[in-house]
């Protein structure tokens, strides 16, 4: 035979197997033949509303287990061994009263002042409320402390 004729038929063998290889191994590919490739202007994208975003809570004390610790500092009592209701609160004066867990009756009143983020005990007990008690608290509402004892004069005063 002709060399010619070798080297063709030995070419024409090399092509079709190696058309075969390729055409074997690209059935396997990630994007086979005939498919569609998705450009960037064909991808789906979420909007931002549809990603969750992580919330951070901040727990904060309520009124009412602030003004209990400022009678916790005010006293030095055992935190667990009160109870204070809120009677009365506008977000800067409250009043109400506390006792303690293991009474069964009584307890007393008291009258709070939040003063920037800090509430503050303006009075408390069981008698009557002294005036000078108030003086830092001048516009503490009257209708909260009608009236206040007068050390100086020995008097109950309407304020």
């Amino acid at each position: 035979m002709n060399s010619k004729y070798v080297f063709l038929i030995l070419s024409i063998i090399f092509f079709v197997s190696g058309g075969a290889f390729f055409y074997l191994s690209g059935r396997n590919a990630t994007f086979p033949k005939n498919k569609i490739i998705p450009t960037p202007t064909q991808m789906v994208v979420s909007s931002p509303t549809s990603i969750p975003i992580p919330t951070i809570t901040i727990k904060t004390q309520s009124d009412v287990e602030q003004i209990k610790l400022a009678l916790v500092a005010k006293h030095k009592w055992n935190p667990s061994e009160i109870i204070v209701t809120i009677r009365n609160n506008d977000g800067t004066y409250a009043s109400g009263g506390v006792k303690e867990v293991a009474s069964e009756v009584g307890g007393g009143y008291f009258f709070a002042a939040k003063v920037g983020e800090v509430w503050q005990i303006v009075a408390d007990g069981n008698g009557m409320i002294s005036c000078s008690a108030l003086i830092p608290y001048l516009d503490y509402p009257s209708f909260l402390i009608p009236e206040c004892y007068d050390e100086t004069t020995g008097k109950i005063k309407q304020r």
